[in-house]
């Protein structure tokens, strides 16, 4: 089989994400999976990384792309310089930076984005034989890997998220994204808004690929013998914690199923602005015996703490603009652990659950819906273990990350796509 071993990929962030964002992580290491050489390159100063073994061939190709006052004459001279070699190419970039002026609002970070594809091509690109840029979801990001594209020919793609899609800001990004080669998306559902909100008006649409986020099942092995929950019941959520993902649902529906008897510990990990909202929540309906926020843990912890849950929950909120949560790689580890899962209903999360088959799934804002779901999954052990042994076959088919790295070598193969 044709592969592509010799590819060197630039991939262009606002900043390397650390060992408590494993989606981004997992998404680099596809590429890794593949075989691909990453250049990894930070916008923002590389944080102290803790607890990163597991991805140490990340964090040894990471880069910060600084841009302090004694780099700006590096950046000016390389985009003169380039103007001499290629000036098409760096009139064609000029000119794409001035319309990105008056499109957006922050122009001091347009000019920033502009001097830091200079230092890019300089210190990433020259003499890296780099074959391919990408941009990895964030505006920053796209709009640097755009002009240092135009800069030098080079081919580039994008990766967006679905809350980005959502923003009032994102269609400005339109320019850099028909320029893409292709772009991935998480999710059908994500591919449909961007095609709705962005694209409705091009006829040739670059090429789409679902980027599934698959996880390495040596890590989150099935149970083969299935655990039969006991009281007290051993719940789990690992996000971050906003308003948008629900854990106030939860824990309403918690206080309903302990005003019926029921003896449960739910441990909730990760951080985020809605956690004094949530504290508070938790305090009112008396509730602090069985709740306990942990704040971020390594994601090498999951494995073990998925060894001892029961059921893992996740209640996602729809957002009037449309927006939905994208596909929780919580509820993909807990899947391929052999943990049963209850969420919130809506057309992504259907991608991932299927109701009564993979999942329980029920209407977002419904506390007392979401109690019920969670007591069938403690209580009906057939039910039970149908929903298990369906969702572990379904992450071996769908979700193995060694099959969706071949799965985007195929792709890239047979559309003949120049990365």
């Amino acid at each position: 089989m044709k592969t592509l071993l010799s590819k060197k990929i630039c991939v262009v962030m606002s900043q390397f994400p650390d060992s408590t964002q494993p989606h981004f992580l997992n998404q680099l290491n596809v590429l890794l999976q593949m075989g691909y050489f990453l250049r990894i390159i930070s916008l923002k100063a590389l944080p102290v990384q803790k607890d990163l073994s597991e991805y140490s061939r990340l964090e040894e190709q990471s880069f910060s792309l600084k841009l302090t006052k004694r780099h700006i004459p590096q950046a000016l001279l390389t985009l003169f310089l380039l103007g001499m070699i290629a000036p098409f190419k760096s009139f064609k970039a000029f000119g794409a930076m001035l319309k990105m002026l008056f499109r957006f609002k922050d122009r001091k970070q347009v000019i920033r984005n502009y001097l830091q594809a200079g230092i890019l091509i300089n210190q990433h690109v020259i003499d890296k034989e780099i074959s391919h840029l990408h941009a990895h979801c964030e505006p920053n990001a796209a709009r640097t890997t755009y002009l240092a594209s135009l800069l030098t020919g080079l081919n580039s793609s994008y990766l967006t998220l679905p809350g980005e899609i959502f923003k009032p800001d994102f269609p400005l990004l339109k320019p850099a994204l028909v320029h893409s080669v292709f772009i991935f998306t998480l999710s059908r559902y994500e591919e449909k808004v961007l095609i709705e909100k962005t694209f409705e008006d091009i006829e040739l649409l670059p090429e789409i690929f679902h980027f599934l986020n698959g996880i390495d099942l040596e890590k989150f092995e099935f149970r083969r013998v299935l655990r039969i929950p006991r009281e007290p019941y051993q719940l789990l959520t690992a996000t971050c914690l906003t308003d948008k993902k629900g854990l106030d649902t939860i824990i309403s529906a918690l206080r309903q199923l302990k005003d019926k008897g029921l003896k449960f510990r739910y441990r909730v990990i990760g951080d985020g602005p809605a956690l004094p909202k949530l504290e508070k929540l938790v305090k009112t309906l008396k509730l602090e015996r069985e709740i306990i926020f942990y704040g971020v843990l390594p994601h090498y912890e999951m494995p073990r703490l998925l060894a001892t849950s029961d059921l893992y929950v996740l209640a996602p909120g729809g957002q009037e603009n449309g927006e939905q949560a994208s596909l929780s790689l919580g509820i993909r580890e807990a899947m391929a652990s052999g943990v049963p899962v209850a969420a919130t209903d809506s057309e992504a999360m259907r991608e991932l659950l299927e109701p009564e088959e993979t999942g329980l799934l029920v209407p977002a804002n419904d506390p007392s819906a979401f109690a019920s779901a969670c007591q069938r999954l403690l209580s009906d052990n057939e039910l039970r273990s149908q929903i298990i042994l369906k969702a572990r076959l379904k992450i071996e088919g769908s979700y193995d990350i060694h099959k969706q790295a071949q799965a985007f070598n195929d792709y890239i193969i047979g559309h003949n796509l120049p990365l």
